[in-house]
């Protein structure tokens, strides 16, 4: 089974090609715009990897890393 990977990017054009190139590599590839949906989806299938923006529109990209290592 592949490696799962979780994309939290809000610019549509980086996440695309994130997307395009890990998968072209073989892994599994989720992507969200929000930290609030990507704090929900490591709650439900942790991720092997969380590639994380740090401005994000709805909150910092930092406080979605301390939520994730708090949880």
């Amino acid at each position: 089974m592949p490696q799962s990977i979780l994309i939290c990017e809000d610019d549509p054009i980086m996440s695309d090609m994130l997307q395009s190139l890990l998968r072209q590599r073989g892994y599994h590839v989720c992507a969200v715009q929000q930290g609030e949906h990507a704090l929900e989806s490591v709650r439900q299938d942790p991720p092997g990897l969380l590639i994380l923006d740090l401005m994000l529109p709805d909150m910092d990209g930092m406080e979605v890393l301390r939520r994730v290592r708090n949880d």
